[in-house]
């Protein structure tokens, strides 16, 4: 929270980021990035908000789908400890 807080009046912020051998990307701050937890995640906004168009807002639908079908194949004793915070 607190790398967060310093971010809170800044325009815009960008992630500087390391290759590996594969060419994959892996952001370098580790607690405050968008590959990170879901609570990380959450506190990220585009700076730049764009309209998701046809084909993003069927994507959201299909990611929604499939999120809320692997909550619920899932056995209940598997959830009891888990707080489902993504949508």
């Amino acid at each position: 929270m607190q790398v967060a807080e310093s971010y809170l009046n800044q325009d815009a912020f960008y992630f500087p980021h390391n290759l590996d051998f594969r060419g994959r990307a892996y952001p370098m701050h580790p607690n405050l990035n968008h590959l990170g937890a879901d609570l990380s995640r959450g506190l990220l906004q585009f700076a730049d908000a764009k309209p998701l168009g046809p084909d993003g807002l069927r994507w959201l639908e299909i990611s929604v789908s499939l999120h809320h079908t692997l909550v619920l194949s899932q056995k209940p004793e598997s959830l009891e400890n888990k707080a489902v915070t993504n949508f």
